[in-house]
């Protein structure tokens, strides 16, 4: 007679949380870091995050970012950008190739 043992199904529930300075984490972070070694990287390329860290091996594919990180740069840029342009418009009226000469390559850089 054939016994086999009982499956073991693993939940989220039923695994022990890390525990884990979240401060610390958030900072590691925002330097592009792992948040649980703080030596892998965070990141596969510009604002596309990596499917776990090289080195500990934690799995980042619960933490979607989605299309915040495109958002916040647009943002952040548009907010350099925009007001720049409308101030030396305003001022100096350059001409219109002056003004593409610099603003697209500094908008593409940013």
């Amino acid at each position: 007679m054939d016994v086999t043992p009982p499956t073991v199904v693993w939940t989220r529930d039923a695994a022990e949380p890390e525990k884990r300075d979240v401060w610390r984490a958030m900072k590691r972070g925002f330097r592009g870091h792992c948040p649980r070694c703080g030596n892998g990287k965070l990141f596969r390329k510009f604002l596309k995050c990596d499917g776990h860290c090289p080195v500990c091996d934690l799995d980042f594919s619960p933490h979607r970012a989605d299309d915040l990180p495109a958002y916040l740069v647009i943002v952040i840029v548009g907010h350099i950008v925009v007001p720049t342009a409308l101030w030396i418009e305003t001022n100096y009226s350059p001409p219109v190739w002056l003004q593409l000469a610099i603003y697209l390559p500094f908008t593409l850089f940013a």
